[in-house]
């Protein structure tokens, strides 16, 4: 049970503080037994005492960057989660429902049929804008800004078979387009993912 009398703790580590003070202390007194001169000894102790206070100053200057950078680190951990799951909540979202449809009737289909290459044409646009969808996650994941564990969990599965079924069709809207780059991003990540 928790003292009513008591507003709270504050704790902080004095052992670098207290040694530091006993060296002051311990060097001062061999100073002056040394010296036998006491205006001298307390000028050692003034100066003694100065540096060991700069020496402090930089050590919980150190810790206190040192935690920082920790905190930081934590916050951009946490940034690229969130960012990951602001893809996953956009494919999930019901505006997507047209591309999500098309996507699973083509990716169920037999790439190799002539009814996949006429659903394809057929559903171009939907196509088209899930590729781009995935060129995004893509990207997010090259430059460092989501979290890939995330976004792997998440899209591994569709962007592999995306990749299997449609890269015939990409490589030859690349050709028709003179435009070798289309959705290189994609590629490269199915190829890593596979």
């Amino acid at each position: 049970m928790a003292n009513a009398d008591k507003l709270g703790e504050i704790r902080f580590p004095v052992s670098a503080s207290l040694i530091t003070l006993a060296i002051v202390v311990i060097l001062g007194f061999v100073y002056g037994y040394t010296t036998g001169k006491v205006p001298e000894t307390v000028l050692f102790i003034a100066a003694a005492g100065a540096a060991a206070g700069a020496v402090l100053s930089a050590f919980y200057t150190a810790r206190g960057l040192q935690l920082t950078a920790a905190a930081l680190n934590r916050d951009e951990t946490r940034c690229k989660v969130a960012l990951a799951f602001q893809f996953t909540s956009k494919w999930n979202d019901p505006a997507m429902f047209h591309v999500r449809d098309a996507v699973r009737e083509l990716m169920n289909s037999d790439h190799g049929s002539p009814e996949f290459g006429a659903l394809l044409k057929a559903k171009e646009t939907n196509v088209i804008h899930f590729l781009n969808f995935l060129e995004e996650v893509s990207l997010a994941i090259n430059k460092g800004g989501a979290d890939p564990d995330v976004l792997c969990e998440a899209f591994r599965g569709i962007t592999i078979t995306a990749w299997s079924k449609l890269q015939t069709w990409i490589v030859e809207l690349r050709r028709k387009r003179n435009s070798p780059r289309i959705w290189v991003n994609v590629e490269e990540l199915a190829r890593k993912w596979n």
